[in-house]
């Protein structure tokens, strides 16, 4: 849990240092205020990374050269992390420095909801991809490393691909390839099938008038993975890459066999996802992941009663930290006896209000 927050120079945010005594907070401000800025620098906290951007120097204040994040958990854990407009970046961890910043992951596990959310539906399999291999990372620990070395040797792979003459080159690589696929499939096929239970529960509380079906894609057939890359060799060598293989996995997911984004309106769809990043953070904490939440502009395609219906199972959660941003303080809260906090946001000044009860 997430106890204190220092920032610097994001975005529109002035020089902040705030304490967080609660597992729900409630962050409420005009548009452009800088309340989606504080969710991003707990994200940057945890990931070293935005959700909004993948250009760093989109997150500086245009007048610095660097922002800071600081935090203190409640486990007496200190994170901290720097980057500057050139992408260089300085992870510490209890005042060690780390040479890369998904180790911040393994201490601040962050999940977010935005009013892009739905775009985890409708766009690639990426999106999806990367849903899962969240999970994975977090309860199996060799599987980081095994995606590493499958996406150095996909690398070799597809560079051999684009001046081989003949499939005898690559028998080297795919050996060992086939190797890391068995592998990464079995976690991650093991994973689904315990978090589908739990997407299901969420769905049916959240969309009850659905009936979802989900399916996990491996990016391979049943049998053979020798046999299949060899099939695939003269298709692979036409597009200059390898079209099989873990990198190529999806969650599929479809209403009456049509994919649930050709059915759901923006809002249902919000809701969709928010079923699977809930069952995700049930699953986690189940296994004592402890996770922290981020929910930016709840209220967008969602009426009060959705909206209350989210926040009723999220505070179900025990061990789940959660930031909501509002303009003004959700309905829920003046109907429930929960205990939370209050930040205000203007022109980038963060204040404290109230603990509210």
């Amino acid at each position: 849990m997430l106890r204190r927050l220092l920032t610097e120079n994001v975005r529109n945010l002035t020089a902040t240092s705030v304490s967080i005594d609660q597992s729900v907070c409630v962050i409420t401000g005009n548009n452009g205020a800088g309340k989606t800025s504080f969710l991003e620098a707990i994200h940057i906290l945890g990931t070293g990374r935005s959700f909004r951007t993948n250009q760093i120097i989109n997150i500086i204040n245009r007048d610095k050269d660097k922002i800071t994040v600081f935090g203190e958990l409640a486990n007496n854990r200190r994170l901290g992390v720097e980057r500057n407009k050139a992408g260089e970046f300085q992870v510490r961890i209890n005042q060690e420095n780390q040479q890369r910043m998904s180790t911040l992951a393994q201490y601040l596990p962050v999940r977010v909801m935005t009013p892009e959310s739905f775009l985890m539906m409708t766009a690639g399999a990426q999106a999806r991809r990367q849903f899962l291999d969240f999970a994975v990372f977090h309860v199996e620990h060799s599987f980081s490393q095994d995606w590493q070395n499958y996406n150095k040797l996909l690398k070799q792979r597809n560079a051999l691909l684009k001046q081989s003459k003949g499939y005898d080159e690559l028998k080297y690589w795919d050996n060992q390839i086939i190797t890391i696929t068995e592998r990464i499939n079995s976690l991650r096929n093991q994973a689904f099938e315990q978090l589908l239970p739990h997407f299901e529960y969420y769905q049916y509380t959240f969309l009850p008038q659905y009936k979802v079906q989900y399916s996990l894609k491996s990016g391979v057939d049943s049998g053979d993975l020798s046999q299949q890359f060899i099939d695939s060799y003269s298709t692979d060598c036409r597009y200059g890459f390898t079209t099989i293989g873990p990198h190529k996995a999806d969650i599929r997911v479809r209403i009456d066999k049509q994919k649930a984004h050709q059915v759901l309106s923006r809002g249902e769809l919000k809701l969709l996802v928010a079923s699977l990043i809930m069952g995700q953070i049930r699953w986690l904490l189940e296994r004592e992941k402890y996770c922290c939440l981020l929910i930016d502009d709840l209220a967008s395609e969602l009426d009060t009663t959705k909206q209350g219906i989210i926040l009723d199972k999220i505070v179900e959660l025990k061990g789940l930290q959660t930031f909501i941003t509002s303009i003004n303080q959700p309905d829920f809260f003046n109907e429930t006896s929960l205990d939370y906090q209050m930040f205000h946001v203007e022109h980038g000044h963060i204040r404290p209000d109230d603990v509210a009860s």
